[in-house]
């Protein structure tokens, strides 16, 4: 546009740019303005305030193209965009319609050149200036495209492109497009090769997925019998505790009846010195019992020859009185005599029939005593056999409880020694487990390490 413009018509006083121009055509403009405070963004009243004073602007304005690949980059709908580029558009050509004389238009693409995305796509002969990086090579080009084709923008982008300055058209090579286009199909064949090389990996990949989750299951299972396994020990162990309490009680117990057993044999040996004595009493109380029956015997023996005494004394003495009138002195004093010595007789047996009461009364206390000593000890045997039998059925009671003990001793142990044989065999499988994907792990996990590179390679 504009040919008849010289290079000092085109010196900029101020600088604006559209809301949607890049970073890179700002910094360029930042390098050729007079000063910080004649670039900045474009707004009706600044341009017309500017144009006011007498200043000439440059309004630099991005393309429909940009916006396009920006919204279609951003994942927004290109619609609104469209629109509301179209409206930032009118209000630039409508400063531009006023003041033709002092506004220059200029596209960004003049600093970017629209070559740099051909450049990315390997369609681009000559050097190109730097491209925005907010939005990839391929949506550029799909954006150009797409906005050749739509009606609505033609008008505004008509009159943009005849009031603006545009970049010159860049010039391709055939030769070069020959070389891109072999390379294209080079590439082709290179992704329909890497396709068949993952589609194999991915096979690959799943087959050993299956038999990972196959092995993951067994392990699993296997891991679940030694569960069950660990909770019936488990369980057996909480069902065998209250037995094990038991068995420590006994022990308790059988720690407090030891004095008993020392006492009950104690006991034992006093009966049996007491049996002894017992024989030994009862001895002496029959011996006892037969001087008393003798004693007796002769007791009444002597009562009866006192009680025949008596009676002759008595007669004689009667005899006496009727002997006594009629006799003499000499016989009186004989008849005296003979009164004097069975008197003294009489003494005599009654002195002895005196002491062998006195024999009978202490032998009959004896004898008494022998037979409150024996109930005694009857009582004392009685008593000792109840609790010879209480200690011996505690005996029986305790050895049958130390042969529980035993048993549940024992079936601790062997418990204890299955628990142990399982928890060996378990850490053994674990380990082999481990070893064996240990070695094979690299191998194994080859497929998926090759779609993993695969599937991250960037498409060209």
């Amino acid at each position: 546009m504009q040919d008849d413009m010289t290079e000092g018509a085109l010196t900029p006083r101020v600088i604006l740019y559209t809301s949607a121009v890049g970073q890179p055509v700002i910094d360029a403009c930042r390098m050729s303005a007079p000063g910080p405070a004649s670039l900045a963004a474009f707004a009706p009243e600044a341009a017309l305030r500017h144009l006011a004073s007498g200043e000439k602007l440059f309004i630099i304005w991005h393309g429909a193209a940009e916006t396009l690949a920006r919204a279609l980059a951003a994942g927004s709908a290109p619609g609104p965009a469209l629109t509301e580029w179209s409206a930032a558009m009118q209000q630039v050509l409508a400063v531009f319609r006023r003041n033709r004389r002092r506004v220059t238009l200029l596209a960004d693409s003049v600093f970017t050149s629209p070559g740099a995305a051909l450049t990315e796509l390997g369609l681009q002969v000559a050097p190109a200036g730097a491209r925005d990086p907010a939005y990839p090579a391929h949506l550029a080009a799909l954006a150009d495209l797409a906005i050749a084709r739509l009606p609505e923008l033609a008008a505004v982008l008509a009159e943009l492109q005849a009031s603006s300055i545009l970049p010159a058209p860049q010039a391709f090579d055939l030769a070069a497009l020959d070389q891109i286009a072999a390379g294209l199909a080079a590439q082709t064949a290179d992704q329909a090769r890497s396709a068949e090389a993952h589609q194999a990996a991915l096979d690959e990949a799943g087959l050993l997925q299956e038999q990972l989750s196959l092995l993951q299951e067994t392990m699993e299972a296997q891991a679940a019998g030694w569960d069950r396994q660990k909770a019936a020990l488990q369980q057996r162990v909480t069902e065998l505790e209250p037995l094990a309490d038991t068995a420590d009680r006994l022990r308790a117990e059988l720690e407090q009846l030891r004095p008993l057993t020392a006492e009950a044999a104690d006991l034992r040996q006093k009966i049996a010195e007491r049996d002894d004595r017992l024989a030994k009493t009862e001895h002496l109380h029959s011996q006892t019992a037969a001087r008393l029956a003798t004693s007796e015997s002769e007791m009444a023996h002597l009562q009866a020859q006192l009680d025949l005494l008596q009676a002759a004394l008595d007669m004689q003495a009667a005899e006496a009185g009727r002997q006594a009138a009629a006799a003499s002195d000499q016989d009186m004093a004989r008849l005296l005599a003979d009164l004097r010595r069975e008197a003294e007789a009489r003494v005599a047996a009654e002195v002895q029939l005196g002491r062998l009461r006195g024999q009978i009364v202490v032998q009959q206390q004896e004898r008494n005593d022998l037979i409150a000593a024996r109930d005694a000890m009857s009582r004392l045997t009685a008593d000792s056999t109840g609790l010879l039998d209480t200690i011996a059925a505690q005996a029986r009671e305790l050895e049958k409880l130390r042969a529980r003990e035993a048993e549940l001793v024992a079936s601790l142990e062997q418990l204890h020694a299955h628990e142990t044989e399982l928890s060996q065999a378990l850490s053994a499988e674990i380990a082999e487990r481990e070893r064996v994907f240990a070695s094979h792990s690299w191998k194994m996990t080859e497929p998926l390490r090759t779609a993993r590179r695969l599937l991250s390679r960037p498409r060209s």
